[in-house]
C-alpha cells in the first residue's frame, strides 16, 4: 500500500501536551491497561532484548572501547541497530495483528480474554514474523523506524546525563537496554493503534459495500433500480 510510511508516522502520532518531532513517545496509563496483552508482550521481548545486548557485550569483548560517550554509542550501533530495529518490527507486527484481530487465533484469545497466551502461540509468533518481514521491506518504513530508534538512543542518552561525557564504557549497555525496550513498547502500541484503524475501516468498508449493492429481492434480484 503506497501510503504505508504515512499510516505508520501517524501510528506514532505526538501525543498532546509532547513538543511534535520529539523521539520520546509517552504512554499513559491508560494505554498500557487497555491495550490487550500489553505486559505479556512486555516480558517476551525484555528476554530478546537481553539477549541482543549480551551478544553486543560479548561481541565487544576484549576490545578497546572510547570512554567518548557519543562516540560509543555509534561503535556499539554498529552491532546493535540492526538486531534492535528487527525486534521493534516484532512488536509493531504484534500489535497489528492485536489490534486488526483479523487473525482467528488472535479474535479467539482476545475474546476469552486471553491475549496474554498468543505470546506462547506459534501460529501467532508465525504470523507476526511475516508480517514484521513485510514492514521491514519496504524502505520508507525501514529507514523510519531506524531513525525512530536512533533518536530515541540519543534522547536518552542525554536526559540520562550519558551524551557528550567522558563514561565508562560498560555503562553503554544501560542505554541499550532502556531504549530497546522503551522503543519496542512504543512499537507494539502504535501496532496496535494502526492494527484498530485497519479493522475499523474494514467494517466502514463492509458497510459501503453492502449499501451499494442495494435491497435484494425474494429471488435474489436486486431491486435498489425498482
Amino acid at each position: 500500500m503506497s501510503d504505508l510510511i504515512d499510516q505508520v508516522r501517524t501510528s506514532f502520532e505526538t501525543p498532546k501536551g509532547v513538543e511534535k518531532g520529539s523521539p520520546v513517545t509517552v504512554m499513559s496509563a491508560s494505554d498500557v491497561v487497555e491495550t490487550p496483552g500489553f505486559h505479556a508482550m512486555k516480558s517476551y521481548f525484555e528476554t530478546r532484548i537481553l539477549i541482543i545486548n549480551r551478544r553486543g557485550y560479548r561481541y565487544f569483548a576484549g576490545a578497546t572501547l572510547t570512554d567518548d560517550a557519543d562516540a560509543l554509542l555509534t561503535q556499539t550501533a554498529q552491532v546493535m541497530l540492526t538486531p534492535t530495529l528487527a525486534t521493534m518490527f516484532r512488536a509493531f507486527s504484534d500489535g497489528v495483528l492485536v489490534g486488526h484481530q483479523t487473525n482467528h487465533l488472535v479474535r479467539q484469545r482476545i475474546y476469552f480474554e486471553q491475549a496474554d497466551e498468543l505470546w506462547g502461540e506459534d501460529e501467532f509468533l508465525a504470523a507476526s514474523k511475516e508480517l514484521g518481514s513485510g514492514f521491514a521491506d519496504d524502505d520508507a518504513v525501514c529507514n523510519w523506524f531506524a531513525e525512530y530508534l536512533r533518536g530515541g538512543i540519543n534522547h536518552l542518552a542525554h536526559v540520562t546525563g550519558f551524551a557528550h561525557t567522558q563514561v565508562e564504557p560498560t555503562k553503554v549497555w544501560d542505554i541499550w537496554v532502556m531504549g530497546g525496550m522503551a522503543s519496542v513498547c512504543a512499537c507494539y502500541l502504535a501496532g496496535t493503534k494502526l492494527g484498530t484503524t485497519w479493522r475499523e475501516r474494514d467494517v466502514l468498508d463492509g458497510i459501503e459495500i453492502a449499501t451499494e449493492e442495494g435491497p435484494v429481492g425474494p429471488t435474489g434480484e436486486d431491486r435498489s433500480d425498482h
